[in-house]
């Protein structure tokens, strides 16, 4: 069972669309702001880049689901709960991921983009 399950199937928040525009999680200040103060309660960050490059370096606290394994191995969900997506610059990964959780139930899923546009430590 991949390590993020339990968590996500306790996490059943029911934030509004305005929540999370107010957050703006697709950009550095908004993500950072809502990871270091948890203002998006049960927000999932995720880092669809393959696992080496997640052992490189990753957004804190992201889980890893690579584009290889996000069909079979995120849950399906129709949940509310905020998904933000990230993956390597110049890719699609994110967004074909993102593409994937939306197809599986997930509400507000939030491209972030590439790891390059991420300012902060790396853990």
């Amino acid at each position: 069972m991949p390590r993020f399950l339990p968590i996500l199937l306790l996490v059943g928040t029911a934030l509004t669309a305005q929540d999370l525009s107010t957050a703006d999680l697709n950009h550095y200040e908004g993500l950072s702001e809502a990871l270091a103060h948890h203002t998006v309660p049960g927000l999932i960050v995720i880092d669809a880049r393959s696992p080496e490059d997640y052992q490189g370096g990753h957004i804190p606290g992201a889980i890893n689901l690579p584009l290889d394994r996000a069909f079979s191995e995120f849950p399906s969900n129709n949940s509310q709960t905020p998904l933000v997506v990230y993956g390597r610059p110049a890719s699609a990964d994110a967004r074909k991921v993102a593409d994937i959780l939306r197809t599986r139930g997930y509400k507000n899923v939030i491209i972030f983009g590439s790891i390059s546009q991420w300012k902060g430590a790396l853990e």
